[in-house]
């Protein structure tokens, strides 16, 4: 103050917080010389290297003037002592040079409580469901083919969580593969999740398909999210054994779909006449390559006729390539 002070960024004074959070300063020492005068302290976080913390940047100024208590102390040899007194105050800016003024005058927002410098501990980790298997009945898979969804509930056995739109809060989505494997996106956590527990619903979308039966069953399964022992940023989740909404339990997350092929055939003759009685026999080609009668509890010759409106209609086909051979034409009519 009065023109003679001047800030150098020196460090005068450092600390470690103790396990409490109270950080105690080393000494700040002063002398009859300093009497009278006011320094300013600039007050700040050195950041250290746990990459678990988020630490602070904020800073805090300290106005320490210094008083003589006109008391004395004398010490064992006679020596006499001044006592000083050093008043300070905290404030939490430190603004431009004011015309005219101290470096004091550009101190502003006094604190009425004791500086407090807060870090943030973060922590992320996650989860990625990897047990669910899809299996495709008298049909081949293909990478992509079928998709599924982790949906949030609310609370054990509860709903669906639901989004402002109305749809479902999906946690994490997946497809399978070829060989029937589904591969989920990650289900993310950090450390606001510690110590709660998720619940979670596997599915898989009916996409509506032609010819496919999807499974309905679905699983249900918890996640509780902890810190880690070591509390060094990493997440502690565990996800429990899951129940299935149907009776029994398969090993893995299991989906099994069936591929419910059909084919629809209508006769008609060389006006356009809807024909009856009219007799097809339907034919597959298998694994070996080889068309031959396509046969089934329906029929083992494969064998059909067409119904009073000219229509035959074969469902339940596996999957495959078929082709009809009109083996019998409708009376009064012949095949051309």
């Amino acid at each position: 103050e009065n023109g003679d002070y001047s800030r150098t960024g020196d460090v005068v004074s450092g600390a470690y917080s103790a396990e409490e959070g109270k950080v105690v300063f080393e000494t700040i020492t002063f002398d009859e010389n300093d009497i009278g005068r006011t320094y300013i302290y600039e007050l700040k976080e050195d950041k250290g290297e746990d990459t678990a913390i988020g630490y602070s940047e904020e800073v805090f100024y300290a106005a320490i003037t210094v008083s003589d208590t006109g008391e004395v102390t004398v010490d064992e040899n006679g020596t006499e002592t001044g006592q000083l007194f050093a008043d300070v105050t905290y404030y939490l800016s430190y603004g431009d040079p004011v015309p005219d003024g101290s470096d004091r005058d550009r101190l502003s927002d006094a604190l009425a409580t004791p500086v407090s410098f807060t870090n943030a501990y973060t922590a992320a980790g996650s989860l990625v469901v990897d047990n669910v298997q899809k299996v495709l009945e008298d049909g081949t898979l293909t990478a992509g083919q079928f998709s599924f969804s982790i949906v949030e509930l609310r609370g054990e056995n509860g709903d669906v969580l639901k989004n402002e739109d109305g749809t479902d809060q999906t946690a994490a989505t997946g497809t399978n593969d070829p060989e029937g494997k589904v591969t989920f996106t990650a289900i993310s956590y950090t450390q606001e999740d510690i110590g709660n527990t998720y619940y979670y619903r596997v599915l898989e979308n009916n996409t509506g398909v032609a010819g496919i039966t999807y499974e309905e069953r679905t699983y249900d399964f918890s996640v509780t999210v902890e810190d880690s022992d070591a509390s060094d940023g990493t997440l502690k989740i565990t996800p429990s054994a899951a129940t299935a909404e149907a009776e029994g339990t398969d090993p893995a997350f299991l989906f099994t779909n069936c591929f419910d092929g059909s084919v629809r055939l209508t006769k008609t003759g060389e006006d356009g006449e809807l024909l009856a009685g009219a007799q097809f026999q339907l034919y597959v080609r298998p694994a070996d390559g080889t068309y031959q009668p396509y046969a089934s509890e329906a029929t083992t010759n494969g064998l059909y006729e067409t119904n009073a409106a000219g229509v035959l209609e074969v469902t339940g086909l596996p999957e495959g390539e078929y082709y009809f051979i009109e083996t019998m034409a409708p009376k009064g009519y012949v095949i051309t």
